[in-house]
């Protein structure tokens, strides 16, 4: 591993645009406990016809700018397979929306 690969993504599942105040608050707990910005950050959002211009604006322009992937999903569980073929190093914590990783992970 070279050290510009990550060692670590976060992958966060949603079901949508209507998951957006959770979303924000676990980008916000990302960005207090990394500053700078991460470059293995995966959000699945579990609708084929959604786009990032259905979010709010402070979503689409957060200081945390994750990968986005808007593909179909039947659940939880297949969100979360999903969000596997975009992850890009050995070490993947999963995050619902809503949640935010301790202080400690740093």
């Amino acid at each position: 591993m070279t050290a510009s690969e990550p060692i670590l993504t976060l992958a966060i599942p949603v079901v949508g645009p209507e998951a957006a105040s959770d979303l924000g608050f676990t980008l916000d707990r990302i960005a207090e406990i990394w500053p700078c910005p991460m470059n293995s950050i995966v959000v699945h959002i579990g609708s084929a016809k959604g786009a990032l211009s259905d979010f709010p604006a402070h979503i689409q322009s957060h200081p945390v700018q994750p990968t986005w992937h808007f593909e179909a999903d039947h659940g939880i569980y297949d969100a979360m397979n999903r969000l596997l073929r975009h992850c890009a190093s050995p070490r993947i914590l999963f995050l619902g929306a809503g949640d935010g990783p301790l202080p400690g992970l740093r």
